[in-house]
């Protein structure tokens, strides 16, 4: 699910605690401040604390009364503006740190989460070497639209290497749950504005970087 401000302690206090229950947070790379907070700590990234200081542009501040240190983000710099949260607050990354499942931090650029939105709604217009990784996806999708913050959600769905990544195959089908929030900051004259932006990347070439759990690695544009 993708994670922002309000909705972030939702995703930790919740029945989603369960040990049994592997929770996938995403956010976009210029909007992570869970993920930078989550790399601050002892937790499910690899390494000691030493190894990974606060990034330029992020300070570091500890809570001693519950041990626990945040990330703020001093200028955000992702179109996903409903992530745009600073800093995740203290007791939701104590949460993540002692949430009983195991926990995935996830960033995707914003171009994913704009093909995301695009393929999701059934608005392309080029024909794109993308299957959908939870269930078979047809060109002509869902007809829904949503705005970049809830299709960070969506993206690995779209990306079968990202996603087995995530979630990896067992010779058994799995249960994924996308939490498909919607919004109402999109339009269809952004959707043109999104496929018009990822066709341009997806002619430059190359892959784009996503980070997983401290991991940085590249996934296909197409």
């Amino acid at each position: 699910m993708t994670v922002g401000s309000l909705p972030v302690h939702r995703c930790f206090d919740s029945s989603l605690t369960t040990s049994l229950v592997s929770l996938v947070a995403v956010e976009t790379t210029g909007s992570n401040c869970l993920y930078q907070s989550l790399s601050l700590n002892d937790g499910p990234f690899p390494g000691s604390v030493d190894s990974r200081p606060a990034r330029e542009g992020t300070q570091a501040e500890y809570f001693e009364d519950i041990d626990v240190t945040v990330a703020h983000v001093t200028k955000l710099t992702s179109k996903a503006t409903s992530l745009g949260a600073t800093s995740p607050s203290a007791p939701v990354v104590k949460m993540a740190l002692q949430r009983s499942g195991s926990i995935k931090s996830l960033c995707v650029p914003d171009e994913m989460t704009m093909q995301a939105a695009a393929l999701f709604a059934g608005e392309w217009g080029i024909p794109l070497n993308t299957n959908c990784a939870v269930y078979h996806c047809e060109t002509d999708e869902h007809k829904i639209l949503v705005e970049l913050a809830c299709a960070a959600t969506l993206a690995p769905a779209y990306k079968p290497s990202l996603f087995h990544r995530l979630v990896p195959p067992t010779g058994a089908p799995p249960t994924v749950v996308l939490v498909v929030c919607g919004g109402f900051k999109v339009s269809l004259a952004d959707l043109e504005e999104y496929k018009s932006k990822v066709e341009a990347e997806i002619a430059a070439g190359g892959e784009w970087e996503v980070s997983l759990n401290g991991e940085s690695f590249t996934v296909p544009k197409a």
